[in-house]
């Protein structure tokens, strides 16, 4: 008892407090992918017109937490050059960092979340850019009163 409390001082005195372990991954969306791309139709359609910009904005918004953040134009001219080489490689690369910023399994091999990623980037990468988009602003705390709110999120640390 006295060696488990000198332990626990020890840890506190020395700028180590136990953390909480991480939630453990979530297995699906928060929101389908028809209904953000009913919710969201102008991004959607934002994205079916030009997906290399929706998906550098997705992106920047991933990195900063902004949902306003906007992609430099190096940026830009990355996502452009990859899309033009690589068609949906680039939003299906995009949806496995939201999968990973938003503790979601990863889409390893030929697991449903890779069938997911693979599927929704190459046949509705509007309503996929818009799903996407909705997540973050599930994760950031930027969806709204009523929103979830998921363990281990921005959104739960400040609530």
């Amino acid at each position: 008892s006295s060696t488990a409390s000198a332990v626990a001082s020890a840890a506190v005195a020395a700028g180590t407090e136990a953390t909480a372990p991480p939630p453990p991954p979530r297995e699906r969306w928060t929101f389908s992918l028809c209904g953000s791309c009913a919710e969201q139709p102008g991004f959607a359609s934002y994205a079916c017109v030009a997906p290399c910009f929706a998906t550098a904005e997705i992106s920047s918004y991933r990195s900063t937490g902004n949902p306003e953040a906007k992609a430099d134009a190096c940026s830009l001219m990355c996502n452009l050059a990859a899309c033009w080489l690589c068609d949906d490689g680039l939003m299906a690369s995009e949806r496995e960092r939201v999968r990973e910023k938003t503790n979601m399994i990863p889409g390893e091999c030929c697991n449903a979340a890779c069938w997911d990623t693979c599927l929704a980037t190459m046949f509705c990468w509007g309503c996929a850019a818009a799903q996407m988009k909705r997540e973050l602003q599930v994760w950031f705390g930027h969806a709204g009163e009523g929103a979830p709110v998921h363990p281990g999120s921005p959104a739960a640390k400040r609530g």
